[in-house]
């Protein structure tokens, strides 16, 4: 390639890189900005809980939304979306990765992984929990009674008249 086509792609990279740049120091000191990234804290924070584990939280309530949180977090803290974008592919790879007791690259040891699934699994169930599984379960029992009633075609199977009612 000739120097004088390779010197032009070097000088419009440099410049789309000093464009971006410009542009993300922009948005760095931006109040409408700050103000969008409280409004998805705030709704994304409801659908995301940090505890994590039961394989991530099923990866962390269907994945992106996480790092789209993590990012607002960090953002809000520094202000920097540098910082932030940096500190959320930090916090990607040690929960994914280096935290997760189903990666080949986790360093927790075994025995550790065990003792808090477990402890997470003995968690004695809320007198909510407990009022819901009743409502099911006699929901259930109901159903099934008027399942054994109709004929096969005149009704839908059992199994999808529970789903329906457990997801209500």
């Amino acid at each position: 390639m000739p120097k004088t086509m390779e010197s032009k792609l070097l000088k419009g990279a440099n410049n789309l890189f000093s464009y971006v740049n410009k542009q993300i120091l922009a948005l760095n000191q931006s109040k409408y900005f700050a103000g969008i990234m409280i409004i998805i804290l705030n709704i994304a924070s409801k659908f995301v809980n940090i505890k994590v584990s039961k394989t991530m939280e099923s990866y962390l309530k269907f994945s992106f939304s996480r790092d789209i949180l993590v990012f607002a977090i960090t953002w809000m803290g520094t202000r920097d979306i540098y910082i932030a974008l940096g500190m959320t592919i930090i916090f990607t790879i040690v929960v994914d990765f280096i935290m997760n007791e189903e990666s080949t690259f986790c360093i927790l040891p075994e025995s550790f992984t065990d003792y808090h699934v477990s402890k997470l699994e003995s968690i004695a169930p809320t007198q909510d929990e407990i009022a819901k599984a009743k409502i099911v379960l006699e929901n259930a029992e109901k159903f099934k009674k008027e399942s054994d009633s109709l004929e096969p075609q005149e009704h839908e199977t059992f199994d999808h008249k529970i789903n329906n009612i457990y997801n209500k």
